[in-house]
């Protein structure tokens, strides 16, 4: 009985990790996004940025906070769950996404901030 419960703890340990803690998944040094152009949509504003893994592992994704700012600093709209998949260490993928908006866009610009990593183990 003794060496079941051994065995059964050890394939347990070996298994992979499950669910990632919230302070896992901040941990998004290596990780940056950058906002290089805007352009109207019928849906809003689509910003496009680049996404960068400096680290020596991969993210299987990465969220962002896709934000639309105006020439005071304030956050006019938001999208806080844009997200890419799978960046390999020491690439570089291009994201569009769509931020709803429906003022002027001559007086904005992006802002992309990296909010989580998931590592792919």
């Amino acid at each position: 009985m003794v060496l079941l419960l051994a065995a059964g703890v050890w394939a347990w340990r070996l298994l992979p990790g499950g669910v990632p803690t919230e302070s896992e998944l901040r941990q998004t040094a290596g990780v940056t996004a950058e906002a290089m152009s805007t352009r109207a949509t019928a849906q809003g504003v689509e910003v496009s940025c680049h996404v960068s893994n400096a680290a020596a592992r991969v993210a299987a994704q990465v969220v962002l906070r896709v934000s639309l700012i105006d020439v005071d600093g304030q956050t006019l709209a938001v999208n806080p769950l844009a997200d890419v998949s799978e960046v390999a260490a020491g690439q570089t993928r291009e994201a569009r996404f769509v931020v709803p908006f429906g003022g002027q866009l001559a007086e904005v610009h992006a802002r992309v901030e990296v909010s989580l990593v998931r590592w792919r183990e």
